[in-house]
């Protein structure tokens, strides 16, 4: 939930510049950046 309201927020700041790229590398971003977060507790 927290993940697509992020990429959702994301996409709209961006507008038009948005692309399938821009949205495979925030994804990969916000998964690394979780699974950090999980390993540290």
């Amino acid at each position: 939930v927290v993940r697509e309201a992020l990429l959702q927020t994301i996409k709209k700041a961006v507008g038009d510049k948005w692309s399938a790229e821009l949205s495979t590398a925030w994804e990969v971003a916000y998964d690394a950046l979780a699974t950090a977060i999980k390993k540290a507790y």
